[in-house]
């Protein structure tokens, strides 16, 4: 991988994606972790990995929609489940399976 973006906050993700990346590969943490992350430092040391922070800014968040309209990038495939509110506790589960699941979420009725 040449860029990764954590946008899960799912810890063990983000350490196998770093893990994953290759020499020179840009990572940028935009997840809400609520824990911390047990990452080797060496990993990113020996690649040469630049890993950057970022809560947003007032401003981006309408341009970021509009990049995702444009129908640049394919980000429909990063949803791999879908989940009706009734059934939430199974949807709140997903994240322990980051084999299975990238981004999974809740919808809520019309």
């Amino acid at each position: 991988m040449n860029a990764i973006v954590d946008a899960a906050g799912v810890g063990p993700a983000l350490a196998e994606a770093l893990r994953a990346a290759r020499n020179g590969a840009r990572a940028s943490v935009i997840a809400l972790h609520k824990k911390p992350v047990e990452i080797d430092p060496m990993v990113i040391m020996s690649r040469g990995i630049t890993l950057r922070g970022s809560m947003g800014c007032e401003g981006e968040f309408g341009q970021v929609l509009g990049f995702m309209a444009s129908g640049v990038a394919p980000y429909a495939r990063v949803i791999t489940h879908r989940f009706p509110l009734e059934r939430i506790d199974e949807a709140l589960k997903m994240p322990a399976r980051p084999d299975e699941a990238v981004k999974v979420p809740g919808e809520l009725p019309a």
